[in-house]
């Protein structure tokens, strides 16, 4: 799991139009937007487990909080900076509305059951720039199995379709399992250390990336993404 440090207060109550644009590819599909958008794909496991993948929908705010529920401490700390015992309503449903184009996520369901989410990996672009915030959860019983690793893989996909050129993050110290993950994905990258996390900057287009900016040099107390992203899974 990636932190992103989620400090802004202000609550988000409605949702974002759903995007029209499918995933992955906006340019390929026009009138089957809406189905494509709750097309789910199968991604197979190294240990062959096969998992169904798909785009969020505004309606998965109630999975977004049950997962949330069944997360340890630990990974809602490494996720979030922080501990709180719910995910309040309102954050689920910022969380489960985004717009497929600025704002992207994929969610991984329980083959044994649909209705929960087990993971998701996200995007939040900077305004007036080619960066995206990038962060991942994964519940605790599925960390180990590559999950996060091939639906990130995924997600860069459709970052780059977005004109995304880089994701960038904060790691918390501790959180070996994501940076591990984002040294897998074989992509060009940046780390600097901080007093209690890893920046990271994975470039997704060659020679494109700049480097990042930072308005505090103690991350976890003053990181502020140039664009608001208070609630990245």
């Amino acid at each position: 799991m990636i932190s992103i440090n989620t400090s802004n207060g202000g609550g988000i109550t409605d949702c974002l139009l759903p995007s029209t644009r499918p995933y992955p590819a906006p340019s390929k599909v026009k009138s089957r937007a809406t189905k494509t958008r709750e097309e789910t794909r199968d991604l197979t496991l190294t240990d062959g487990a096969a998992v169904p993948v798909r785009a969020i929908q505004p309606a998965d705010a109630p999975a977004l909080q049950r997962l949330y529920g069944r997360l340890s401490e630990r990974s809602i700390h490494l996720r979030f900076f922080g501990y709180k015992k719910k995910l309040p309503d309102w954050r689920a449903r910022h969380l489960a509305c985004v717009d497929g184009v600025d704002r992207f996520a994929l969610v991984a369901l329980d083959p044994d059951d649909q209705d929960e989410i087990i993971a998701v990996v996200r995007f939040d672009s900077e305004v007036a720039t080619d960066k995206a915030e990038y962060a991942a959860l994964v519940e605790d019983r599925w960390q180990g199995r590559g999950l996060g690793l091939s639906m990130t893989r995924q997600l860069i996909v459709v970052a780059r379709d977005r004109g995304v050129r880089c994701l960038y993050g904060v790691v918390m110290h501790g959180n070996k399992p994501m940076l591990g993950l984002l040294r897998r994905l074989d992509l060009p990258r940046r780390e600097r250390l901080e007093k209690d996390a890893r920046m990271v900057e994975i470039e997704l287009q060659f020679g494109d990336c700049v480097s990042l900016e930072y308005d505090a040099p103690d991350v976890v107390a003053a990181y502020k993404p140039k664009k608001k992203c208070d609630d990245c899974c």
